[in-house]
């Protein structure tokens, strides 16, 4: 079993700016449009030169992967429109991202929960669709193929949404297409769905063990952790390691909703003796971050 660190760190000196499209609004205000375009380039210079120190620490202390924010270069589409920074730009941005040293780290992507391409609204899925291709441009940059998505809310109507993501997901170009990976969640799409799903769309599972622990607090399901590891396994090529995501509840295992946070660390009864000798990357998604990893490498 490999580490994978998620996007922040709690100990070390790596920590990334961001900005709000209403904070450079107001800043416009007061000053010139050249000013804000400087501040852009400025704050994704800084988070450039913190993702080489954060592959750099992976590297050393034999962390396996590592999951870039998804803010990491915010409001592209929206600076565009703006006049904020200019194509130019963004594309000498993505080039000096392509020149960083990714010290063969597993690199990741997870956009948040905005990201819904089973809305009934054509809105939230156009701007789901620009969210997406500035993580896919990212990942083209870096040269890694894991863009990790959710398939959102039910609507009411659980069939009628799973109908309207697979026919979005299946307009997508093939090439971008290939880079996603579906994870189930807590509350409306078990392991079992999104499995369906995703071989449907020929994609790669992500399982995530808390997610569907909690899941399970109030929806029965048919298998063991393991049972899901495996069927999840499927959908991976025999050539890329299968990725898992993994996380200890704060308060326990109670209710879905009380059971959501995440702990600072990581029981050590939360992974499954058998994970321990598989050939799998578990992102560790716990409020310690690194720490957490760390506390893990020792047992």
């Amino acid at each position: 079993m490999k580490f994978g660190l998620c996007c922040l760190f709690s100990g070390e000196p790596i920590a990334y700016k961001t900005y709000s499209f209403l904070y450079l609004q107001k800043l416009e205000q007061k000053e010139s449009g050249g000013f804000v375009r400087e501040k852009v380039l400025s704050v994704w210079k800084h988070n450039r030169e913190m993702l080489q120190k954060a592959f750099d620490y992976c590297d050393k202390n034999g962390i396996s992967g590592y999951r870039i924010g998804s803010d990491f270069y915010a409001q592209v589409p929206r600076l565009l429109s703006n006049g904020y920074i200019f194509e130019s730009d963004l594309q000498e941005a993505y080039t000096q991202l392509s020149a960083l040293n990714t010290r063969g780290l597993i690199l990741s992507m997870h956009p948040g929960q905005h990201v819904n391409l089973g809305s009934p609204t054509s809105s939230v899925v156009d701007n789901s669709l620009e969210d997406l291709d500035g993580h896919f441009a990212i990942a083209g940059a870096l040269n890694f193929n894991e863009v990790n998505i959710h398939l959102g809310g039910a609507y009411g109507d659980k069939d009628a949404a799973i109908k309207r993501f697979i026919d979005v997901v299946s307009s997508i170009p093939k090439e971008k297409q290939k880079l996603i990976t579906l994870e189930n969640d807590e509350l409306n799409y078990s392991i079992d769905e999104v499995i369906s799903v995703a071989k449907k769309l020929n994609l790669r599972v992500v399982y995530d063990i808390h997610h569907q622990r909690c899941h399970e607090l109030k929806y029965k399901s048919k298998g063991t952790i393991r049972y899901y590891f495996e069927r999840a396994r499927e959908t991976w090529p025999v050539d890329q390691i299968q990725r898992v995501h993994i996380s200890s509840p704060r308060d326990g295992y109670t209710t879905i909703s009380k059971s959501r946070p995440h702990a600072d660390y990581i029981n050590q009864s939360d992974i499954p003796n058998w994970l321990w000798k598989e050939n799998v990357l578990v992102d560790i998604e716990a409020k310690a971050k690194e720490q957490a990893i760390l506390k893990l490498q020792k047992i």
